[in-house]
């Protein structure tokens, strides 16, 4: 009676992987022809639902990429081709798409133009270099501890306030 049941059992579960194999089948080439009409959204649908039945393939995610390139879901794009790649680490196609897409996103991040402030910065920081940072940060603590020296041992109080506060602004600075 158990080796009946162990059978049937056996024969119900082959029946299933096989609907499940030809389901999955039927989808993807829904999905394929979904994409060749140009219906990018439907096709990634239908990849996604191959993915929920937890099928795996490289090609697979290969096409769910394409299908989020073509809507400009970059980072999607990204996800699946780097899935892909992880299944198959030789699969050229992935990589020069990955690729094609991190260039085009590259592309948009060069065209951010800069601020005025930045601009001021950067050219600061490059005109002055390194000793000069250096001589410079040198002079305003010279200044700043003389500044002190003049709160501590000026008789006035107007000169003492003045010196304290300039002389902690180039401490600071």
């Amino acid at each position: 009676m158990k080796r009946l049941i162990i059978i049937i059992l056996a024969i119900f579960t082959c029946i299933q992987c096989s609907a499940q194999n030809q389901d999955a089948d039927a989808l993807f080439q829904k999905a394929n022809d979904a994409y060749i009409a140009k219906d990018y959204k439907l096709a990634a649908d239908l990849y996604e639902q191959i993915l929920a039945q937890d099928l795996t393939a490289p090609e697979l995610y290969y096409n769910l990429g394409n299908a989020y390139y073509k809507q400009n879901k970059y980072t999607l794009a990204i996800l699946n081709y780097e899935r892909a790649l992880k299944l198959d680490d030789e699969f050229e196609d992935a990589k020069n798409n990955l690729k094609l897409v991190n260039l085009s996103l590259e592309d948009n991040l060069k065209d951010i133009p800069s601020t005025n402030f930045a601009a001021i910065t950067e050219m600061i920081g490059k005109g002055v270099g390194l000793s000069g940072w250096a001589v410079f940060s040198l002079v305003f603590l010279g200044v700043g501890l003389g500044l002190f020296l003049l709160y501590f041992f000026s008789d006035r109080l107007n000169l003492r306030k003045l010196a304290f506060s300039f002389g902690f602004v180039f401490i600071v600075l």
